[in-house]
C-alpha cells in the first residue's frame, strides 16, 4: 500500500498483517520466477511453492478480515476510494496464488506422464485451476468426530482451490446432509455468505470442547471388545477383531492427545477403558510384563505398544503357520513345497546386490539413492555403470 493510503491501516495490527502479506507475496513470486529458470524442477521446490502459496492465502485472508473491520469507520467518500484500492491490491495477490496453483498443476501433470510444456507464470499456456477428479466428502452432522476429517478433505479439494467463492459455497452445500445442511440451509448462496457458512459449521461441529467431549463419550460408551478365544482357534477373524479394536482406540486416544488430554490422570482412566475390552490372555501378559520390567500399569503408551506387538506377533505366526502347514494324513515330498519355496525366495532376495549402492536385498531399479537422482543424473549413473537402459543389467555392447 502506498503512502497515500497509509492512514487506512487503522492500527498496528493491520500494518503488521500488511507487511507480512507483501513479504509472502514477494517470496512466492521469486520462487515461481526461479522455478521457471530451472531445467528440472525437483520435489523440494514443489513443496516450498505449495507451502508458500498456502501461507500467502492464509495471510491474505487475515488482511481481508482486517480490511472489513476498518471499513466500518470510514465515511462514504473515503470508503469508495478505499474499496477501489483494496480490490486492486488484493487482486495482485490472488493472481500470484493462481500462478502458484497453475505451477503445481503443471508439475503434477509432468510427473504423472501427461504431456504438458513447462512454461513460466506469465505464459499463455497456463492451466486454469480446477477441482481434481475425486469424489467430494460428505458430512451429516450426526457426530462431531467426523467433522475434522470432512473439513480437511474439503479444504484440500475445494476451499483452497483458486475457483470462484460462490462455486465453493455451492460445493459445500452439495457435501452437507441432514443436521449439517440445516445449519446453513437458510443462507443465500452468495460470495459474502460462504465464510459465514463455514464459521457457522465450525462453531457447531468443530469447537474443541465439543470434539473432546465426543471422543471421551465414544471411548466410554462404545461396545467394542474382543472375546476370549482358545489359542488353537485364533485365526484371521480373531486377529482382524484385535486390529479393529486397536485401531479404534489408538486413533481416538491420539485425537484426544492433540487437544491436550494426556498425562498421568488421563492415562489412569484411558488404560482402564482400553484394558476392559481385551481378551484375558493379553491382559495377563500385560500384568506379567509390567511386573517383570517395573512398568507402571497406567502407562498408556506402553500398553498400546504391548497390544500392537502382541497383534503383529500373532499375525506373523498365523501367516507362517498358514503358509507352511503340512497335511497330517500324508507326509510326502509335496507337503514341503511351500516351505521350500519360501526358503528359496528368501535366499534369492538375500543374494541380490544393488549395482548402484552395493547393498544386498534390493535391485538397481528400486534403489532409493538412484530414484532420488534427477533425470539427467540417472542417465549419467546408468552410463557410468555401463548398464542396459532397458533392463539395468550389465550386458551393454562396447
Amino acid at each position: 500500500m502506498d503512502s497515500a493510503h497509509g492512514n487506512w491501516a487503522g492500527n498496528n495490527e493491520m500494518a503488521i498483517v500488511q507487511l507480512w502479506l507483501s513479504h509472502h507475496g514477494r517470496a512466492l513470486r521469486n520462487m515461481l520466477r526461479e522455478a521457471n529458470l530451472q531445467t528440472e524442477v525437483d520435489d523440494t521446490t514443489r513443496c516450498r511453492i505449495a507451502a508458500a502459496k498456502q501461507e500467502l492465502a492464509r495471510v491474505l485472508e487475515d488482511w481481508t478480515q482486517q480490511s472489513y473491520r476498518i471499513q466500518r469507520y470510514m465515511d462514504v467518500e473515503n470508503l469508495r476510494e478505499y474499496i477501489s484500492f483494496a480490490f486492486a491490491y488484493k487482486e495482485s495477490f490472488l493472481a500470484t496464488i493462481a500462478d502458484a496453483e497453475a505451477f503445481l498443476r503443471r508439475y503434477a501433470l509432468l510427473h504423472t506422464g501427461e504431456r504438458l510444456p513447462f512454461t513460466g507464470p506469465n505464459s499463455n499456456n497456463l492451466v486454469k485451476p480446477r477441482l481434481p477428479k475425486q469424489s467430494l466428502p460428505s458430512f451429516n452432522g450426526t457426530t462431531p468426530l467426523k467433522w475434522m476429517t470432512f473439513w480437511q478433505q474439503f479444504t484440500a479439494l475445494v476451499h483452497e482451490q483458486a475457483i470462484p467463492v460462490i462455486n465453493k459455497f455451492s460445493y459445500l452445500r452439495e457435501c452437507l446432509q441432514g443436521i449439517a445442511f440445516r445449519v446453513i440451509g437458510g443462507l443465500a448462496v452468495t460470495d459474502e455468505n460462504y465464510m459465514v457458512a463455514v464459521n457457522m459449521l465450525k462453531n457447531r461441529f468443530g469447537r474443541e470442547d465439543i470434539v473432546k467431549q465426543a471422543h471421551v463419550q465414544y471411548l466410554l460408551t462404545n461396545q467394542l471388545g474382543v472375546k476370549d478365544v482358545a489359542t488353537s482357534q485364533q485365526g484371521e477373524a480373531y486377529i482382524e477383531s484385535l486390529w479393529n479394536y486397536y485401531d479404534e482406540y489408538s486413533s481416538n486416544i491420539a485425537s484426544l492427545g492433540t487437544f491436550g488430554i494426556d498425562g498421568e490422570n488421563a492415562n489412569v482412566f484411558l488404560c482402564e477403558i482400553v484394558l476392559r475390552g481385551l481378551p484375558l490372555d493379553i491382559r495377563q501378559q500385560w500384568c506379567r510384563r509390567t511386573d517383570e520390567n517395573g512398568i507402571d500399569r497406567n502407562n498408556l503408551n506402553e500398553l498400546l505398544k504391548h497390544i500392537y506387538h502382541h497383534i503383529t506377533q500373532l499375525d506373523c505366526a498365523h501367516r507362517y503357520r498358514k503358509g507352511t502347514r503340512i497335511s497330517s494324513n500324508s507326509i510326502n515330498e509335496s507337503s514341503y513345497v511351500t516351505e521350500q519355496a519360501s526358503a528359496s525366495a528368501l535366499c534369492t532376495a538375500t543374494n541380490i546386490v544393488c549395482t548402484n549402492c552395493k547393498t544386498a536385498g534390493h535391485e538397481f531399479a528400486s534403489c532409493y539413492r538412484f530414484i532420488n537422482l534427477t533425470k539427467e543424473n540417472r542417465v549419467k549413473r546408468v552410463k557410468a555403470l555401463k548398464l542396459c537402459f532397458k533392463c539395468f543389467k550389465s550386458h551393454l555392447t562396447k
